[in-house]
């Protein structure tokens, strides 16, 4: 697999045809045409829907160039990192754990406008599932770990946790495909007993554990019937886009997908489940420069707050 190749699909994506797409690329529209069929090769499914005019990318198509390029991206920042640290050695790098749902929007969003009100500091991110981040959080190989309140926190970190500062929300709203009419194919709100299919988070999970906390009572358990379940809320909103079912996904991952009618919401806001970004510190992480960013950021977060009430 050539990094190359995703290229070439964004070209395709933008242009909306191979041969403009080969021009974007200064290649020819063979050559091209060879390098996309590659990927999809490499990929396990079509990526491209030759059958449209002008063409364009599949769900799945969209969903692994979204990761690719986001993941470009974290790489070349990642490179110019340890470049800068290799000239400013004596420049503490701040270290933070996210787990994939936070990092993948969240994330880049706040770390710009921390920035813009504190100053410009040398970071790197690790991503991970939050089982993972919680790992690196408590030996010390990362400052600060950012997650959604959940109860796996609670039970492995918080006696080792010296506070936590909200620096977001979230919600997660139940979506699914909609109907010819722009209906929801499936609705939580009909008064029906009939189940409906559930596009999941797995069990064992962070936010699967967060899901099964938040539904309890609110919903009979044989209401929602499991027919794909994941960790990866881009696994489960690929199969949302397909209409295999509801899906409970983060607002600010599925917001775009709303608003051009990709998705709809499947029941009304009742059903949401609030959820709360922290960022945690150790007690015993101790240095200058993190004690810097802390007091700043909970100065920040206090104002924030007493703006809003």
């Amino acid at each position: 697999m050539d990094f190359q190749w995703f290229d070439d699909l964004a070209a395709v994506q933008e242009t909306g045809h191979f041969s403009l797409a080969a021009q974007k690329s200064h290649i020819s529209q063979p050559a091209l045409s060879r390098r996309i069929k590659a990927l999809e090769d490499w990929a396990g499914f079509s990526l491209v829907d030759r059958r449209s005019r002008p063409v364009r990318l599949t769900p799945a198509g969209e969903q692994i160039l979204d990761v690719a390029l986001s993941s470009f991206k974290r790489l070349a920042d990642e490179r110019n990192i340890l470049q800068q640290s290799n000239l400013m050695a004596d420049h503490y790098v701040v270290r933070f754990a996210a787990q994939h749902s936070v990092a993948w929007r969240f994330f880049p969003d706040w770390l710009q406008g921390f920035e813009n009100s504190f100053g410009p500091i040398m970071s790197r991110l690790r991503v991970d599932d939050l089982p993972d981040c919680i790992s690196s959080f408590l030996v010390g190989d990362v400052d600060f770990l950012i997650a959604y309140n959940n109860p796996l926190i609670d039970g492995r970190a918080s006696g080792a946790i010296s506070e936590a500062i909200e620096i977001g929300t979230d919600r997660l709203v139940p979506v699914c495909k909609p109907d010819e009419n722009s209906h929801p194919l499936y609705s939580l709100d009909d008064d029906t007993s009939a189940s409906l299919p559930h596009i999941g988070f797995s069990p064992g999970s962070s936010l699967g554990k967060l899901f099964s906390r938040h539904m309890a009572g609110r919903i009979d358990r044989d209401r929602l019937k499991p027919v794909y379940q994941n960790s990866m809320v881009g696994a489960l909103r690929v199969r949302a886009w397909n209409g295999s079912g509801v899906s409970w996904l983060p607002h600010s991952l599925i917001a775009a997908d709303i608003q051009t009618g990709v998705l709809c919401r499947a029941g009304a806001n009742q059903w949401d489940i609030g959820l709360t970004i922290n960022l945690m510190r150790l007690k015993r992480k101790q240095d200058s420069q993190l004690d810097h960013i802390w007091q700043h950021l909970k100065t920040t977060t206090s104002a924030k707050q007493q703006l809003l009430t």
